[in-house]
């Protein structure tokens, strides 16, 4: 996908300067790549309904039948 590997080259420096630990790059990394799928475009070309959509998309599917 055009522009990804930027994307988390750009993410991974954050996350270092932040003094975020390497397991937490890659578990933030791997939720990325999914979101990038999902719409098929890196996450910086989404608009704010698209993220939210998504993340009610991933609430919804982790309610469990006795929750609803």
């Amino acid at each position: 996908m055009p522009g990804f590997q930027e994307l988390i080259r750009r993410f991974e420096r954050s996350i270092s300067v932040l003094g975020r630990s390497p397991s937490t790059f890659k578990n933030y990394s791997m939720h990325i790549a999914a979101i990038a799928l999902h719409y098929g475009k890196i996450p910086t070309e989404l608009d704010q309904e698209q993220v939210h959509e998504y993340l009610f998309m991933l609430q919804q599917r982790s309610i469990t039948p006795s929750q609803t």
